[in-house]
């Protein structure tokens, strides 16, 4: 089944919409290579001294200071982080995003600098990694507060290494690069063996977000199956696969009756928390809610159980018709939560755009599924140009209702949206080259 159209209009009139999306990229990637990788991050004002006492220590005066503390970054996001003493720093996470940009981009142009490119970054990540019990890891440039109490600088974390897992595998993909391929692998041994884990009755695995707790995030468990499994159809390593489908199942089982997920799931028998220390309550959001589809998506190809294929592609179809039924406006804008629309997120949108591709280039899914998110992802490429694109090429930290935040983050929004867009812009060239057009 062919992947669905996704513009209207006359060739020439969607070619000149995939040089603008190409071009949004190349700017928000200009202005990276002209500013650096340091940059202010939206968690980082946590991980202040101040902030991580609040956290500690419960009572009604430490939730006054914190509330008084986040009040301060919102009026003046940068001065008040100054006056923290918080300082730019360079996140591992985002120079995997940045390298899967750049690799997107050599898949569309052949042209190798953007292979050198995304080289560069990978390199980099090989000579800074984090403490890891086994393989390679990679965590925060900043201290965080999250279900196991605060996780110092250098703690390996899921998150940012499943970034730099795939950020590897997709080079050793494009190029053949050996080098790549032995830092994935360093990267799932830490996914598959490295993390706490706990095997449920029904035979599914869950893995922990850092080393330092036992938690069950499902956009978690989903990413690091997605890339244990595609992983084991390169290589022979029988404990990728059996860990990854062990995950799948644990999403697929915790997934709501009307097909949402919500973020985390709490351990039976221990008093349960979020992640930054409130008690437990479920959370539906945008961009965790499309991570986990887009990471089913990618999964699907390398599940060879029949069972669970199916299982995992009627979750998946369930799960794609509950995101973009309620996840996005009547319009097409992506929501933040189920709960509010602001703040307008530059990783939400991000993250949308690079779902709802997935959603539409999975040749398992319905047609009227895919075409349902190749329409709606036009929209929200849009949309995000007009509220979030700054003139200087980069993008908004967020959008409040009466307020703008500019922090320039690299992870937050200069990373993600320039993978989305790299993305989106290469999608459109491949549905005019399959018109016919000489693009």
């Amino acid at each position: 089944m062919s992947v669905p159209p996704v513009a209207t209009g006359n060739l020439d009139e969607n070619l000149i919409r995939s040089e603008r999306m190409l071009q949004v990229a190349y700017n928000a990637l200009a202005f990276v290579e002209e500013h650096g990788y340091e940059t202010y991050d939206i968690s980082d004002a946590k991980g202040t001294p101040l902030v991580l006492w609040t956290y500690a220590h419960g009572g009604w005066f430490a939730r006054l200071l914190r509330l008084a503390l986040y009040g301060g970054l919102y009026i003046a996001p940068i001065r008040f982080r100054k006056l923290l003493r918080v300082r730019p720093s360079r996140y591992a996470h985002a120079s995997a995003m940045l390298a899967c940009a750049y690799i997107e981009l050599y898949k569309i142009t052949g042209e190798r600098q953007y292979s050198e490119r995304a080289g560069s970054l990978l390199e980099w990540l090989s000579q800074n990694t984090a403490q890891a019990p086994v393989g390679s890891c990679w965590g925060a440039p900043f201290p965080w507060f999250s279900y196991g109490g605060v996780v110092p600088v250098g703690v390996g974390s899921s998150h940012g290494t499943i970034w730099a897992a795939n950020a590897f595998l997709g080079q050793f993909e494009t190029t053949r690069n050996q080098f790549a391929l032995d830092q994935c692998v360093q990267a799932c041994d830490f996914l598959a063996f490295g993390l706490n884990s706990t095997r449920h009755a029904s035979g599914s695995l869950s893995v922990s977000y850092s080393v330092l707790d036992c938690s069950q995030c499902l956009n978690i468990n989903a990413d690091a199956a997605s890339v244990l499994l595609r992983l084991s159809k390169l290589i022979t390593k029988p404990a990728y696969y059996q860990s990854g489908v062990g995950m799948l199942q644990f999403v697929i089982e915790n997934q709501n009756r009307d097909g949402s997920w919500s973020y985390d799931v709490p351990l039976q028998g221990k008093a349960s928390t979020n992640i930054d220390g409130r008690p437990w309550s479920p959370n539906i959001d945008g961009f965790h809610t499309g991570m986990v589809l887009s990471a089913l998506c990618w999964a699907l190809p390398a599940v060879v159980d029949s069972d669970l294929h199916r299982s995992c592609k009627a979750g998946l179809e369930k799960g794609a018709r509950f995101y973009m039924g309620n996840l996005f406006t009547a319009d097409g804008k992506p929501r933040y939560s189920l709960k509010s629309f602001y703040p307008i997120d530059p990783y939400s949108c991000g993250q949308a755009m690079i779902s709802l591709l997935d959603i539409c280039q999975c040749r398992v899914l319905d047609f009227d599924l895919r075409q349902r998110a190749a329409l709606l992802v036009a929209g929200v490429a849009d949309f995000t140009i007009e509220s979030m694109l700054e003139p200087d090429g980069s993008f908004l930290t967020a959008r409040y209702r009466f307020r703008a935040i500019r922090l320039k983050s690299l992870r937050w929004a200069q990373a993600v949206l320039s993978l989305a867009y790299v993305r989106y812009g290469g999608f459109l060239l491949t549905q005019l080259r399959a018109d016919g057009h000489p693009s």
